[in-house]
C-alpha cells in the first residue's frame, strides 16, 4: 500500500513600505496556520523606502524561529510597475517575450531601466503583461532568504496574486479589478477574459485617492461601457455611482497566493 507523502511547511510573507505580515503553512490533511505581522517605521527621505521593511521582515522571522522554510514573498504596488503590450499577432518566443518586455520599461523608465529587473507573462495569445521590481530590492530579499537559511522560491506583486484569483473566477466575464492598499492602488480592465489595461498609483504618506473617481476617470478616457467592478482591499476614499455594480472582495484564501482574512497586516485589514 502506497502512503503519500506530507507536503512541507512553507511562508507566505507579505512586504510594505509600512508593514509587514507571515503566515506559516503547516501540514497536509488537516493545514495548520500561524500569523505574525509588524508595522514598519519608515527610514528618512531618501532611503530605499522598501529597506526598514526587510529588516522587519528578518527580526520577525528570527524572533519566532523560523527557518529553513520556501517563502513565497507577495510585494505592496508601491514597489514595482506593470506595462501591457497589447496587439500581438503572432506566436512569440520567450526570447521575444522577454525582449518586447524590456523594450517597454526602457521607454517607461528611461535611464533607470537598467536598475529594474523585468519578467513577462503572456496573459493571452494576444497581450502581454511585464513586472518590473528593483534590481537592489530582489538582491535584499536573497540576502535575507539566505540569513535564515530559506528558499526564496518566488517574489509577485500581491496584485498578481488577487488579479490570477479573480479572473479565474470572472471568467470571460468584463469588469474592473482594483487593489487597494494603504500606499497604493493597482487596477486593471478585463474584457471578455482579456487585460485591456493594468496601471499602478504610489500614495504619499497621508495621501488619498479616490478609488471610484480614478477608475470612472479612465473608464471614460477608454471609452469603455463596463460598470463593474470587483474591488479587494479598503479603499480609504470614494464611493462608485449608483449605475455601477461593485463587488468587494477580502483579501483571503491563500491558496490563492493572497494572505488568508484572519491573518492580513493591520494595513490590508481596513483598521
Amino acid at each position: 500500500m502506497a502512503f503519500l507523502k506530507p507536503s512541507r511547511a512553507r511562508l507566505r510573507v507579505y512586504l510594505a513600505a509600512d508593514n509587514v505580515g507571515v503566515v506559516l503553512e503547516r501540514g497536509w490533511l488537516r493545514r495548520r496556520v500561524e500569523c505574525a505581522s509588524e508595522h514598519v517605521v519608515p527610514d528618512e527621505a531618501g532611503a530605499q523606502p522598501w529597506a526598514p521593511a526587510v529588516r522587519a521582515l528578518a527580526e520577525l522571522m528570527a524572533g519566532r524561529g523560523w527557518r529553513g522554510l520556501p517563502i513565497d514573498v507577495a510585494l505592496s504596488s508601491e514597489f514595482v510597475r506593470f506595462a501591457l503590450v497589447p496587439g500581438i499577432q503572432r506566436q512569440l518566443s520567450s526570447l521575444e517575450m522577454q525582449g518586447l518586455a524590456q523594450g517597454m520599461f526602457t521607454r517607461v523608465l528611461g535611464e533607470t531601466a537598467s536598475d529594474w529587473s523585468v519578467r513577462y507573462c503572456a496573459t493571452d495569445r494576444a497581450t502581454l503583461l511585464g513586472v518590473a521590481t528593483q534590481k537592489p530590492l530582489l538582491a535584499a530579499l536573497e540576502d535575507f532568504a539566505r540569513a535564515c537559511h530559506c528558499t526564496l522560491r518566488s517574489v509577485s506583486p500581491l496584485w498578481s496574486c488577487v488579479a490570477n484569483q479573480q479572473r479565474a473566477r470572472l471568467g470571460r466575464r468584463s469588469a474592473w479589478l482594483v487593489l487597494a492598499e494603504p500606499r497604493a492602488t493597482a487596477y486593471g480592465l478585463l474584457e471578455r477574459g482579456r487585460w485591456r489595461v493594468v496601471r499602478a498609483k504610489a500614495l504619499d504618506v497621508g495621501q488619498g485617492l479616490n478609488v471610484a473617481r480614478l477608475v470612472e476617470r479612465e473608464s471614460r478616457y477608454l471609452g469603455t461601457g463596463t460598470r463593474d467592478a470587483v474591488v479587494a482591499g479598503e479603499p480609504q476614499d470614494g464611493a462608485f455611482p449608483p449605475e455601477w455594480k461593485v463587488e468587494r472582495v477580502p483579501l483571503a484564501l491563500a491558496r490563492f497566493g493572497a494572505l488568508p482574512a484572519d491573518c492580513r497586516p493591520a494595513s490590508l485589514a481596513g483598521t
